[in-house]
């Protein structure tokens, strides 16, 4: 099955250091195919953990979409997801 994501960020809100927000991830496209291996790799707090949460569906990006198939993950509802 392929995974792939289109235009996705993520953005979290706190309340220090003088900004209220934070993008960990600017808008990105990530395609992976079925079969496939791949290494994701970055410096410590680059957003490796949150681009991979949001790619199985356990974090929901703030903008754009995560296809599994043809099926967007965060428009299935609970049951079908």
């Amino acid at each position: 099955m392929l995974l792939k994501a289109e235009n996705i960020s993520k953005q979290f809100f706190r309340k220090s250091r003088n900004a209220n927000r934070i993008t960990v991830l600017h808008e990105m496209d990530f395609l992976l195919p079925a079969g496939k291996f791949f290494v994701i790799t970055g410096r410590s707090g680059s957003g490796k953990s949150t681009l991979l949460n949001i790619l199985a569906g356990l974090l929901e990006p703030t903008t754009g979409k995560v296809l599994a198939g043809e099926e967007d993950l965060y428009a299935m509802d609970d049951e079908a997801a």
